[in-house]
């Protein structure tokens, strides 16, 4: 079932997610969930989608950035403390949840990710790149943060006014 991408600046999308038990990772209502994302992300042209986009504030993500559809349930980046700060790479983003903008971030260039898959199996990931940065934004999106949070004092005053104009055309629309 495709659902409506929640829109900055709706307040859920600043909530961190909580995890799903053992039970609920397996259960046919996280399956759905899961289905249900990835409809809604494929709908949106986008590289991956956080449950709490959608309403749901519970730890899943699904990606496809080409290689196929990725499913994540409970998943954790496990070590960027261990990487030089010289290990980071200069990105620019977009989000389905901050419509219109783009952002210039400093992500880590590596990253591990440990989650859960549909079946409920333990799982891990290296990821380098531009994976390592989808990831990471996905991943931003469970814990509460949008691109915005990331952005200098003054980059995100003027991504606000850019949200602002564009919130004004579309009331008049």
């Amino acid at each position: 079932m495709l659902r409506a991408v929640l829109a900055y600046p709706d307040p859920r999308l600043a909530f961190p997610a909580r995890p799903f038990t053992e039970a609920e990772l397996v259960c046919p209502g996280t399956h759905r969930l899961l289905d249900d994302m990835a409809e809604t992300l494929y709908s949106r042209d986008g590289v991956g989608l956080a449950a709490p986009q959608i309403g749901e504030s519970v730890m899943a993500v699904v990606i496809d950035y080409g290689t196929g559809l990725i499913e994540l349930l409970n998943p954790v980046i496990v070590n960027p403390g261990l990487l030089a700060p010289a290990a980071t790479i200069q990105t620019e983003e977009a989000c389905l949840s901050v419509p219109g903008v783009t952002a210039r971030l400093t992500r880590w260039a590596r990253v591990t990710v440990r989650y859960r898959t549909r079946a409920g199996e333990r799982s891990s990931v290296e990821l380098e790149g531009f994976p390592a940065v989808v990831y990471q934004h996905e991943i931003d999106h469970l814990a509460g943060r949008l691109i915005l949070d990331r952005m200098s004092r003054l980059a995100r005053r003027v991504a606000e006014q850019k949200i602002a104009r564009l919130a004004g055309r579309r009331a008049r629309g």
